[in-house]
């Protein structure tokens, strides 16, 4: 399969090094020399912390992403050991999932014949990423002959890498290669980092966790309390790549707290809500209200509802009257 040439495609190179050929990655879309900020441009303009990709979409309604091999890919020798290797290691630092599946999956891993690769990703490439589509595409140059590509499968990223909104850390003008990246980062090449670190993470985090919302209170009509919430982040987008738009979140917990306790969730999510809209959720008020009690809100999704916000835990809402 051939990707649709306006859809956004990053590439990777080979670099030649005493020790061996290190797998360098490039971006033919973007800047050159390209160190900063480090996340993909997207499409529809500005960046993918502004506009989310299809399959970041699908990661933070479902709470994961999935990934299959076409036959070529899973008849490597330990490539798809090494794929659930990288899987495994950026779950345990991003905190996001990434299940093989047998077909289907959101992410497709790829090793076309050696004309088809450098028809798409060209000569110098070693790997290469359709990043914004329904499906994203990871190409693979198997006639390389590489016995370990999990700094490649990092790169191009399963829950990580391109797949989740980095983009590179190192001259893509010249394409030379950072082989001692400050932080470290498993999206600069030549420095034998194969898992995602804590700035890989924080990188990734800041497309994909939601904050506080900047206003939340409560109402009461007929009989009910009404705790509303709009969609822009406490933070005005500090923490999200100066996206002010709560755009990364499928659910808004809500909780509550009496006089001398902490909060506790109510066991109820209101609607999510992006931009200068206001949402909001009912509870009866002979059921929930007590005096001093009070209510709010905490925007989340399934994939990292689980991660601190920047702007605290909870958003007071309000209290019942």
């Amino acid at each position: 399969m051939k990707p649709n040439k306006v859809v956004q495609v990053t590439c990777g190179i080979i670099l030649g090094t005493l020790a061996g050929l290190y797998l360098g990655q490039c971006i033919r879309s973007a800047n050159a020399h390209h160190i900063w900020p480090p996340i993909l441009p997207s499409p529809q303009g500005g960046t993918v912390a502004n506009n989310l990709t299809p399959v970041m979409q699908q990661a933070i309604e479902r709470g994961y992403v999935t990934y299959s091999f076409e036959a070529s890919a899973s008849a490597y020798p330990n490539f798809r050991t090494q794929a659930a290797d990288v899987a495994i290691a950026s779950a345990f630092v991003i905190g996001l999932e990434a299940r093989e599946v047998a077909s289907g999956g959101d992410i497709w891993l790829t090793m076309p014949s050696d004309s088809q690769f450098i028809d798409i990703c060209k000569a110098g490439a070693a790997a290469c990423i359709q990043y914004w589509d329904e499906i994203v595409i990871i190409y693979f140059r198997r006639a390389l002959l590489y016995s370990d590509w999990r700094s490649t499968i990092g790169h191009e990223g399963l829950n990580d890498g391109h797949a989740m909104g980095q983009h590179e850390r190192y001259n893509d003008t010249n394409f030379t290669c950072i082989t001692n990246p400050n932080p470290p980062t498993v999206m600069s090449c030549g420095s034998g980092i194969k898992y995602p670190t804590i700035w890989d993470r924080d990188v990734i985090w800041q497309i994909l966790v939601p904050d506080l919302p900047s206003d939340a209170f409560t109402f009461e009509s007929n009989g009910w309390l009404w705790v509303t919430y709009n969609g822009l982040r406490a933070d005005a987008g500090a923490a999200h790549w100066n996206e002010k738009r709560l755009n990364n979140v499928t659910r808004v917990a809500i909780f509550y707290r009496d006089i001398s306790f902490g909060w506790a969730w109510t066991g109820y999510y209101g609607p999510a809500v992006s931009g200068n809209s206001y949402a909001n959720r009912g509870f009866d008020v002979t059921d929930w209200c007590i005096p001093g009690r009070e209510f709010g809100v905490r925007p989340e999704n399934e994939a990292l509802w689980q991660i601190p916000l920047v702007s605290g835990f909870v958003k007071l809402a309000g209290t019942c009257q």
